[in-house]
């Protein structure tokens, strides 16, 4: 892990390569303990965890029941609805914050 300078409540612990039966991993016991370390050392933080797409690893699956809480990340002419539909049927039983749109060649507008 490690802090970014000048975001004293964003620390990272990024990942070194893949990883063989990562599903499995993440189911573990041992990935069950890192993540309660984390919520009871830092209450005040909130942690992000970084998953590959949901329909093309079963990472996000396996993970899912750490999960307080998903932000769904759609790929502009990558992600079909039908797509979307299936993962938030996968995903039932978690509460989303939202959807981020990825990669849009729509030109930013700004309202104030």
């Amino acid at each position: 892990m490690f802090k970014v300078a000048g975001y004293e409540r964003l620390t990272l612990l990024p990942a070194r390569e893949r990883v063989e039966h990562s599903s499995e991993l993440l189911m573990s016991n041992a990935t069950a303990d890192v993540i309660s370390e984390m919520r009871s050392r830092y209450a005040n933080r909130v942690v992000i965890f970084d998953l590959p797409p949901v329909l093309e690893a079963d990472d996000a699956l396996a993970f899912a029941g750490f999960m307080q809480a998903g932000l769904l990340v759609i790929g502009e002419g990558k992600s079909n609805r039908d797509d979307v539909l299936r993962t938030f049927q996968l995903l039932h039983d978690l509460k989303f914050v939202g959807t981020v749109l990825n990669g849009s060649r729509e030109p930013v507008r700004t309202t104030y």
